[in-house]
This record gives C-alpha cells, sequence and structure tokens, in this order.
C-alpha cells in the first residue's frame, strides 16, 4: 500500500502531461514494466527482496490507474465507468 500512496504523487504529474497520442504507449510500458516486477524475478530472488519488489511494481500499478481514469474523463458514462473501475480495484486487492 505505501508504494502505491507513494506513486500518487508522480504520477499525477506525469499523467497530466501526458499527451493524448502517449496514453496507449504509457499504459503498455506502465503494464510491463509491473509485470516485470511482479512476476519475472520471482524464482531469482531471496524472500526479503520479494517486497522491494512489490514495492516497486506497486509504482507502475498506481500510474496505470491514472492513466485510465485520464482516458475515462470527459466520457458521458464516466461516472459508472469510473466506479466499475474503483470497484475492479478494491476487490481485485
Amino acid at each position: 500500500m505505501a508504494g502505491l500512496a507513494l506513486s500518487k504523487i508522480p504520477a499525477v504529474l506525469y499523467v497530466s502531461q501526458l499527451p493524448r497520442e502517449r496514453r496507449l504507449a504509457a499504459l503498455l510500458t506502465m503494464f510491463v514494466a509491473a509485470m516485470v516486477c511482479y512476476t519475472a524475478f520471482y524464482p531469482l530472488v531471496a524472500p526479503p527482496l520479494l517486497l522491494l519488489l512489490l514495492f516497486l511494481g506497486s509504482f507502475p500499478s498506481g500510474w496505470i490507474f491514472g492513466i485510465l481514469l485520464q482516458y475515462l474523463e470527459g466520457r458521458r458514462n464516466m461516472e459508472i465507468m469510473n466506479a466499475s473501475l474503483h470497484g475492479v480495484v478494491v476487490f481485485g486487492r
């Protein structure tokens, strides 16, 4: 949770300045970065370092949430989609 909370500060700055054309590339990059932290090194590192990987993996995860919210802004059904996205995050953890 600390990684997600700390990721919000730079994510707000980065996502707010992200041009529309680069949203998909940024979303995919953050997704790959999070998955690498969460899965790629698990068999290779000692258990205490797994906490560090979880912490580092939560940074791109928090940014993904911000990019998705930016994508949803201005849509007619934004409230419903936003509530659905928040529900997925809450019940997925």
